[in-house]
């Protein structure tokens, strides 16, 4: 095999691997949020609990966001600034929270962003193929259901996206 035709496998393998992962981002769209936050109500009413649910895109623009009844008007907006975090930042929200603490390395991180980065359990990066395409945010009931709900959402994406 010559050294020019190793190249030019090498450039169709790297197209199609690109090509495959830019038709995974593709199909994280309002409809596969609208699946994932369906599925995140339909577990809190198992679990007897209100959530408010929001879910970004990779650059943390907001798809969608559902509250059920019974939740308060401020967890919307602490819902989509846990997607947000958690899209942008590439970690969970609880990960931010520790590393934001007072002498750490991200201390002061949730006064930028015009107060946009939220530090309380429940955002969780929403990953495919490993790379993150996207954010959940789960805000209403206590902080472990709200992280348990959303490391539920980010356990479905890869079924949901095939």
């Amino acid at each position: 095999m010559t050294e020019q035709r190793l190249y030019r496998i090498v450039d169709a393998v790297k197209r199609a691997v690109r090509a495959s992962s830019e038709k995974r981002e593709s199909c994280f769209n309002l409809t596969t949020a609208g699946f994932l936050i369906d599925a995140v109500i339909s577990k809190a009413k198992t679990m007897g609990t209100y959530v408010t649910v929001a879910v970004a895109d990779a650059n943390g623009r907001i798809l969608a966001c559902k509250s059920m009844s019974s939740t308060e008007d401020e967890h919307l907006v602490t819902a989509a600034n846990k997607a947000f975090t958690a899209a942008v930042l590439k970690m969970s929200t609880g990960q931010v929270g520790q590393l934001s603490a007072d002498g750490k390395a991200l201390c002061g991180i949730q006064k930028t962003n015009n107060g946009r980065i939220e530090t309380s359990e429940g955002g969780n990066p929403i990953l495919s193929c490993d790379r993150v395409v996207g954010g959940v945010g789960v805000s209403g009931a206590d902080e472990q259901t709200n992280l348990q709900l959303s490391i539920y959402a980010s356990s479905l994406v890869d079924e949901i996206i095939k």
